[in-house]
């Protein structure tokens, strides 16, 4: 999940999601039809907690249509960019030549809610609405691993940032 916090010092917010299927971790970055590849997300309102905002910014780009209730979990905080001034670039640390920065960009691991069948095999899978103008790419971390002219700086950088985390599938690390 990415939480990005615009001026300084009032927070804003988006959001990094990072799902554990049942076979491998996988980012689940959305594509708005016709321009670049992002994470969901958005800012936060002034004074919200961060756990609650990216709840809610959840709720309002991923959440269910059904009127089911989103069990989000916020797992950790990945990591920080920043950019120095209103342009595109943003950076992994604060420049040294800024005093205040114009905007923090905040990436947390969440898990996806689950939802278990059970007929004569179990089934996990997540409950989640997709808005009709975006497209959501399951891509796995060896896709953007390296793969800075497809995904941008910041997503490309997951993998590094999650391999800090041991994650175990079906019982096997």
């Amino acid at each position: 999940m990415t939480l990005k916090m615009d001026g300084w010092p009032n927070p804003g917010g988006t959001a990094l999601t990072s799902s554990i299927p049942t076979q491998a971790p996988n980012t689940l970055p959305t594509i708005p039809l016709h321009r670049s590849i992002n994470l969901p997300g958005g800012e936060l309102e002034v004074g919200e907690d961060e756990a609650d905002g990216m709840k809610r910014l959840l709720d309002e780009t991923l959440g269910r249509t059904d009127g089911g209730r989103n069990d989000w979990k916020i797992e950790d905080e990945v990591g920080n960019w920043w950019r120095p001034n209103f342009d595109p670039p943003r950076y992994p640390y604060i420049p040294p030549h800024v005093t205040k920065p114009k905007e923090q960009t905040k990436l947390f691991l969440v898990q996806l809610p689950e939802r278990v069948l059970a007929l004569s095999i179990i089934f996990i899978e997540a409950m989640f609405a997709v808005p009709k103008n975006f497209k959501l790419v399951a891509a796995p971390l060896f896709e953007l691993y390296d793969n800075s002219n497809a995904y941008g700086p910041l997503i490309s950088s997951l993998p590094m940032a999650l391999s800090r985390f041991n994650f175990i599938y079906n019982g096997v690390m």
